[in-house]
């Protein structure tokens, strides 16, 4: 049982639902359909689940949800199963007899046979999309599901650009370049890591800030962020920032106009309407899973040297848990979001949990619903925060306390 939790097969299957359902949908939609049987509820089901590609809304907001609460093990739920499952994630206990070299090479695999499933699901779709007709539901759901398909895609993406190895890199933002949000790499990576949990950092929402505030000002702050860390790169070299060879930012702007082109010119007008709105949607949902990741969350200011502010080193205190399984497994271990800013380099099947980080309240299925209710959401979270203030206060003057003695 132990090692059914952290099996390569666990996030392989589950990651991958996504697109091969979306496969399925179309599978469906163009040869199943008109043979189905009028069978009373049983075809008008099977019409939207699949006819309408509605599975992967149901799949990420209902199915996941459903599942993470069945099986859950939040300590707020159930502490003996959190404490259970605490042991069953130190992935060394589920290698026994297998080497650092094999484990990681079984792992890979994941990333590799998810991107080839994922490009294929993106292929079929672009290829077939013009047979939707434009203003229908079908159409609609067909945005909706190729866009949470997305999800676990820009998962997959998030672990292949904290890798040192240069392919590994370039899959990761080949996956980014698909929603046209390729230059997040370089935000993410050089600038969210390192300013996390301050003013500086545009991924960390502020308490009190929107949703609706913070997509707008994490994109603009975070697309400045990386075009600086560009030019900052570049100068440090003594290479021009206008040099369409070493540019990365330039490459990417490439990308952003060519793709979009290519789709026009190759499937029409239809076409690339639907793939900027899924790109458009996909970054929303990339920014709402951003916005609850570190919402409120604050690094102390420890002094000033040379008119730059000094903060309080990044610990597992700055980033929001949430430790359940199937969301683990469908976002390869991005909800032990504490540990990996902790750790950026370290593998998402070595993740751990920290019974002293913060813990979000429910799934991240659950908090990304409710991220678009703000009151709702700001209702649940502001007195998390609170208590999380008075344990702060509380351990700091225990310090003072002991230092005086």
């Amino acid at each position: 049982m132990a090692w059914i939790w952290n099996h390569p097969i666990s996030y392989f299957l589950v990651t991958a639902i996504a697109p091969l359902a979306h496969l399925l949908c179309w599978v469906y939609y163009l040869y199943i359909q008109q043979l189905m049987p009028n069978i009373f509820l049983v075809k008008p089901l099977f019409d939207f689940v699949f006819g309408c590609f509605a599975c992967n809304s149901i799949l990420i907001l209902i199915v996941t949800p459903l599942v993470d609460y069945i099986i859950s093990y939040n300590k707020h739920v159930n502490d003996f199963f959190f404490e259970h499952a605490k042991k069953l994630e130190k992935s060394a206990e589920k290698t026994k007899g297998v080497s650092k070299k094999q484990q990681a090479n079984m792992y890979n695999m994941i990333l590799y046979g998810f991107c080839a499933i994922y490009f294929l699901n993106y292929a079929v779709t672009i290829w077939n999309i013009r047979k939707i007709p434009l203003f229908s539901w079908a159409f609609l759901f067909q945005v909706l599901s190729t866009s949470f398909a997305n999800v676990p895609a820009q998962g997959v993406a998030h672990e292949l650009v904290h890798k040192m190895n240069k392919a590994k890199v370039f899959l990761g933002k080949s996956l980014m370049a698909v929603i046209l949000y390729s230059h997040f790499y370089l935000e993410h990576v050089y600038s969210h890591h390192k300013w996390v949990g301050t003013p500086l950092d545009a991924a960390t929402a502020r308490r009190g800030e929107t949703l609706y505030q913070f997509i707008p000002r994490s994109m603009s702050m975070g697309y400045a962020h990386a075009w600086q860390y560009e030019k900052e790169r570049l100068t440090s070299k003594g290479i021009s920032f206008w040099s369409i060879r070493h540019n990365r930012m330039l490459h990417y702007h490439a990308i952003y106009f060519c793709l979009p082109a290519f789709v026009f010119l190759a499937f029409g007008a239809k076409t690339v309407l639907f793939f900027l709105l899924v790109a458009a949607l996909s970054i929303c949902f990339v920014e709402t899973v951003n916005y609850f990741e570190h919402y409120g969350l604050t690094r102390k200011v420890i002094g000033v040297e040379n008119g730059v502010t000094k903060y309080e080193p990044v610990s597992i205190k700055h980033s929001w848990d949430a430790v359940y399984r199937m969301i683990s497994w469908l976002a390869l271990n991005i909800p032990l979001h504490s540990d990996h800013h902790a750790h950026p380099l370290r593998e998402f099947y070595e993740l751990q949990m920290h019974m002293e980080a913060p813990m979000m309240p429910y799934t991240y299925s659950i908090m990304f619903v409710l991220s678009y209710s703000p009151s709702t959401f700001m209702g649940i979270m502001h007195p998390l925060l609170d208590k999380l203030q008075e344990q702060e206060d509380k351990l700091s003057k225990e310090k003072e306390l002991d230092y005086c003695k």
